[in-house]
C-alpha cells in the first residue's frame, strides 16, 4: 500500500468514525502536512488548479458570497457571507486586501501561496465545495467556502484543474532574531504613532511577537496566565481578532459569546457573521499588550501562544 492509498483510506475513516475532526487536525495526527493529506486525494474529492497566485486572485471575486476560513495548527477564525474583491492590490510586495471593511481586514501574501485545490466533500448528507491555499510545506493559508458553485467562477476554476501532485518541502524553523538593546527597544515602543509602525518595528529587529513582549514586560506588556487570557475571552464583549499566518493575515470585529460545552478543551466564541475556536490545551503562554492602534490611540489586547512560541492568536 503506497503512502497516499494509505492516507486516503485514513481520511475516509476519520470521516466515518470522527466526522468533526477537522483535515488539520487528522493530518497532525498521521504526522503529515494538511496540504499532503489532501493531495493524496487528488482525483477523489479533490483536484488541483493550474494557476498562478495573481490569475487565482482575479477570479476570486466571481465566486459570489464565501465563508472566509483562516486556521493555523490551534485556532480557526471564519467569517461568514463575505464578498472578495480586487482592491489593495501591491504588485511590488505582491499582497492584496481581498476585504477591507470596518468590521473586517484580510491580506493575502501572494509569494507564500504554493499549491491550490478544489475540495468537495459531503458532510452528513450536505455537499461543501471549497477552495484551498497551502504554501510550500504544505501549511493552509486560507479556505474560501463557496455558498453557491453555480457561478462562472467556479466554473472557470474547473476549467483550470490538474491532476499533477504539487512537491511539498519540510519546513526548517531558523533563529533570525537580533533583538536591540532592552532600553531602546522600549522607547522606540513608546514612540510607536500606529499599528503599522509596531510591525515595521518588529519585522526591522527581526523580533517574534513573544520576544518583543519578553523584553516589553513591564513597559507596554504585561504577562498572564493562560486561565486569565481563557477568562478574558469567556466575557460576551465586541472584540476584535486577529490570525496571522505565513501568507495571510485575517481580522475580524463583531460582538463575540462562547459557545463551548462545558468540558470542552476547544474554546468556541461566536456572533453574528463569525466563529474563532481555540484549542486552550495548546496554550503555553499568554501577554497583554498596549500598542498604537490605527489612528494613534493605544489600545489594548490580549496574545497567546503555544508551547513553540508561535502565536496563536490575538484579540482585543
Amino acid at each position: 500500500m503506497d503512502t497516499n492509498h494509505a492516507l486516503r483510506c485514513a481520511f475516509e475513516e476519520a470521516r466515518l468514525r470522527a466526522p468533526a475532526l477537522s483535515p488539520c487536525r487528522l493530518a497532525a495526527r498521521l504526522g503529515v502536512s494538511e496540504g499532503a493529506l489532501q493531495a493524496a486525494r487528488l482525483g477523489h474529492g479533490v483536484r488541483g488548479l493550474r494557476m498562478t497566485p495573481c490569475d487565482l486572485v482575479m477570479l476570486l471575486p466571481r465566486l459570489g458570497r464565501v465563508s472566509a476560513v483562516t486556521h493555523g495548527e490551534h485556532a480557526e477564525l471564519v467569517s461568514h457571507d463575505v464578498q472578495l474583491a480586487h482592491n489593495g492590490y501591491l504588485p511590488e510586495q505582491r499582497r492584496v486586501t481581498p476585504v477591507r471593511r470596518p468590521d473586517l481586514l484580510m491580506r493575502w501574501f501572494l509569494p507564500n501561496w504554493y499549491w491550490a485545490c478544489l475540495i468537495d466533500d459531503d458532510y452528513g448528507g450536505g455537499a461543501m465545495h471549497s477552495l484551498q491555499i497551502f504554501d510550500r510545506t504544505g501549511r493552509s493559508v486560507h479556505r474560501l467556502v463557496i455558498a453557491d458553485i453555480d457561478n462562472r467562477g467556479w466554473r472557470q476554476l474547473e476549467a483550470a484543474t490538474d491532476a499533477r501532485p504539487p512537491a511539498f518541502v519540510q519546513t526548517i524553523d531558523a533563529v533570525t532574531e537580533t533583538p536591540p538593546d532592552v532600553e531602546t527597544l522600549r522607547a522606540e515602543w513608546r514612540g510607536l504613532g500606529s499599528r503599522e509602525d509596531a510591525e515595521r518595528l518588529l519585522r526591522r529587529y527581526r523580533l517574534s511577537r513573544l520576544t518583543a513582549n519578553r523584553l516589553l514586560a513591564g513597559h507596554g506588556a504585561e504577562r498572564l496566565s493562560v486561565d486569565a487570557f481563557v477568562a478574558v475571552l469567556e466575557r460576551p464583549l465586541r472584540r476584535r481578532v486577529t490570525l496571522e499566518l505565513e501568507g495571510c493575515t485575517h481580522v475580524q470585529s463583531g460582538w463575540m459569546t462562547p459557545w463551548s460545552a462545558r468540558g470542552d478543551p476547544s474554546l468556541v466564541l461566536g456572533g453574528g457573521q463569525l466563529r474563532l475556536t481555540i484549542d486552550t490545551t495548546a496554550l503555553s503562554e499568554a501577554w497583554c499588550v498596549t500598542r498604537p492602534g490605527a489612528d494613534g490611540r493605544l489600545e489594548t489586547g490580549f496574545e497567546a501562544f503555544d508551547g513553540q512560541g508561535r502565536l496563536v492568536a490575538s484579540v482585543g
